[in-house]
C-alpha cells in the first residue's frame, strides 16, 4: 500500500522525472481501492470490522450533543474583525504558498492564511495551490483558506486537478477564462477574470500566472501564448510568479509592452520575494495597465518559501476640464 501511494505521489509532482507516470493518478487509486478490498473477500470466522462496540446505546450521542451546542454558542460570541474602506484605491496581492509549505519543510498553512489576512488585501492571487494531494495530508487549501478568509474564489487546476493557481476576494469575480503554458515539466497556466470594486461598480481585469522557468527560446514561448490572453483591454492586472528575475525576457517585454513595474515607479530597490527568509531573487510581480501603482511592499512573513508581494493601485483619474458655456440657438438680430 505504501509502494502505490508513493507511486500515485509521483503522478503529479514529478512529471518531469517520470513522465511515464503523467496522467496516471486514477489508475493508483483503483489499484489502492482493489487492495483494500481484499481482506473483505477472504474468508474469516470473525470480521473485525464488524465488532461490536462496548459502549452503551446513546453514549455517544449523549457526549457529543452537549459540546456541539457549546461549540456554537462560543463561535457565535466571537468577535467578527471589521475593515475600514481605505478609499479609492484598490489593494491586491500576489503569493506563491509552495502547497502549504515553508521553506524548511514544515506545514504552515494557517501561518500562510494569517499572513493573506494581515495584508488586508481586496484581491489575493495564488499560486502553488493544492486542492487534495497527499503530500499536503489531502487538504483542499482553496476551500479552506476561501472559508477561512470569507472570500470568493476561482480556480484553475494544472495539475491532475490537485494543484493550479486560483483568486480569492470578497468582491464580485466574474468571466473567468483560462489557457495552459507550454510546459516541459510541471504545467503551469493562466487565469483572466473581471474584478468589481462594489464600492463604485468599477471593473478591471486581472490576470493570474504561473510561468515556468527555462531558456530564453522556451520562456519567449510561454510569453506568447499568455500575451493572447491579456490582449489589449484596459485596466489590467498581471500578477504572479514569473520564476524569472526582471533581466528576464519576460519582464523586459511586459514592459515594453506598457505595464508598469510598482517597484520601479516608486523606486522600491531591491524588493526580493525568494527564498522567504533571507531573499536574494526577485520572482513574484504585480504589473499593471490603465492604474496608477500608490505603494508596493514585500510581506516579511516565512509561512511560504516565498514572500508576498502587496501592492496598492489607484483608478485611472476622471478626465475633466473647464466647463463649457451654454450656447444659444437663437440668432443674435443685426441691427
Amino acid at each position: 500500500m505504501f509502494v502505490l501511494v508513493y507511486g500515485y505521489s509521483l503522478t503529479f509532482e514529478y512529471a518531469a522525472g517520470l513522465r511515464f507516470l503523467r496522467g496516471q493518478a486514477l489508475l493508483f487509486v483503483l489499484l489502492s481501492a482493489g487492495f483494500l478490498c481484499i481482506p473483505r473477500v477472504l474468508f474469516r470466522d470473525e470480521d473485525p470490522w464488524l465488532e461490536r462496540s462496548e459502549l452503551p446505546r446513546g453514549a455517544v450521542i449523549n457526549f457529543a450533543a452537549p459540546v456541539v451546542i457549546c461549540g456554537l454558542m462560543l463561535s457565535s460570541l466571537a468577535p467578527q474583525s471589521v475593515v475600514l474602506p481605505r478609499g479609492d484605491t484598490v489593494r491586491l496581492a500576489t503569493y506563491n504558498i509552495n502547497g502549504g509549505y515553508d521553506g524548511t519543510g514544515v506545514y504552515r498553512l494557517e501561518r500562510i492564511a494569517q499572513t493573506i489576512e494581515a495584508s488586508v488585501a481586496d484581491v489575493v492571487v495564488l499560486q502553488e495551490v493544492d486542492t487534495g494531494r497527499p503530500v499536503s495530508y489531502g487538504v483542499d487549501m482553496l476551500e479552506f483558506l476561501s472559508r477561512r478568509l470569507d472570500m470568493e474564489h476561482v480556480y484553475q487546476p494544472t495539475v491532475e486537478s490537485v494543484r493550479g493557481i486560483a483568486i480569492l476576494s470578497p468582491w464580485p469575480i466574474s468571466n473567468p477564462e483560462a489557457i495552459f503554458l507550454p510546459s516541459n515539466g510541471e504545467q503551469q497556466a493562466a487565469l483572466r477574470v473581471t474584478i468589481t470594486d462594489p464600492r463604485q461598480g468599477r471593473t478591471f481585469t486581472l490576470i493570474a500566472v504561473q510561468m515556468e522557468a527555462g531558456e530564453e527560446a522556451h520562456r519567449i514561448e510561454q510569453l506568447a501564448v499568455l500575451f493572447t490572453l491579456i490582449g489589449d483591454q484596459e485596466p489590467l492586472v498581471v500578477a504572479g510568479d514569473l520564476a524569472a528575475p526582471p533581466q528576464d525576457v519576460v519582464y523586459q517585454q511586459m514592459l515594453a509592452a506598457g505595464f508598469l513595474d510598482p517597484d520601479l515607479e516608486l523606486g522600491v530597490d531591491r524588493g526580493f520575494t525568494t527564498p522567504a527568509r533571507l531573499p536574494a531573487f526577485r520572482h513574484d510581480y504585480v504589473l499593471m495597465r490603465g492604474l496608477s501603482p500608490l505603494s508596493s511592499l514585500q510581506s516579511e512573513s516565512t509561512a511560504s518559501d516565498h514572500r508576498m508581494v502587496v501592492v496598492d493601485l489607484g483608478w485611472p483619474a476622471a478626465e475633466s476640464g473647464p466647463p463649457e458655456l451654454p450656447t444659444d440657438p437663437t440668432p443674435t438680430p443685426q441691427p
